[in-house]
């Protein structure tokens, strides 16, 4: 069995993973949803009824809610894309590589 570490499940560290891949959050929703897990019993399942309320009434209880939906969008990147190499000529030939269009 292996051991699991969330690491992605605030809006606080989404938003820094998404500063570092090269996105920004766009838009994010965080919502608590209705505890149907807790339907079991009548007493556990109103708990949960209160929970939700509280935590969906109050946007200062926002981080306490369980579930988070965002948007992400790319950051354009003001420097050249280092993604493509350049195609250098052959020194013999002075002619790019077989595949390859010489711009030049």
């Amino acid at each position: 069995m292996h051991r699991v570490h969330y690491r992605a499940n605030n809006r606080f560290v989404l938003a820094r993973l998404a500063r570092r891949a090269g996105f920004r959050v766009a838009r994010l929703e965080l919502f608590e949803p209705k505890p149907a897990y807790l339907f079991f019993h009548p007493l556990a399942y109103r708990a949960g009824i209160a929970y939700e309320r509280l935590v969906s009434r109050h946007e200062a209880l926002r981080d306490l809610r369980a579930n988070l939906i965002g948007a992400f969008e790319a950051i354009p990147s003001s420097a050249p894309s280092s993604s493509q190499p350049a195609v250098r000529s052959s020194p013999s030939t002075g002619r790019a590589p077989a595949g390859h269009l010489n711009s030049g």
